[in-house]
């Protein structure tokens, strides 16, 4: 398994962690008990490569793997609870503004349709027309 990165530090441990997952999950799909690992970094401007390889076994990539899944839970759990709020508490808001200024309205019709349809929308428009609404604190 290669997997190709771009850095100065041959031992980022960030690299090796996502190729540590990667081999555990091919190492898993293919019922390997032992899989060689290979970080080839290229420099950009003039196509060097270097390579490291680790040889790690099923069980150590396992217990990393679960390791980082056990570290992560809890803010995994703690981003899950604030979407929830986020959510149930959006629906209370209003618009903040007595009217809408020229272009707002349209803006704010397109927000809902693409959160109604849960596609991503990319927005270009003028300053002032109110992509950012700061509300009062709440404190």
């Amino acid at each position: 398994m290669t997997i190709f990165m771009s850095g100065l530090d041959e031992m980022n441990p960030g690299y090796w962690a996502q190729a540590y997952l990667y081999g555990y999950i091919y190492a898993k799909d293919h019922q390997l008990q032992h899989i060689s690992i290979k970080l080839t970094y290229v420099q950009k401007q003039t196509n060097e490569m270097k390579n490291f390889v680790q040889i790690k076994s099923f069980s150590e990539l396992e217990r990393f793997v679960f390791d980082c899944l056990k570290k992560y839970a809890p803010f995994a759990r703690l981003q899950f609870k604030n979407k929830l709020k986020r959510n149930q508490t959006s629906k209370e808001l209003s618009f903040p503004f007595a009217q809408y200024r020229k272009g707002q309205r349209e803006l704010a019709g397109c927000v809902y349709q693409s959160n109604r349809d849960k596609v991503t929308l990319f927005v270009e428009a003028p300053t002032g027309i109110g992509k950012t609404i700061q509300l009062p604190s709440l404190q």
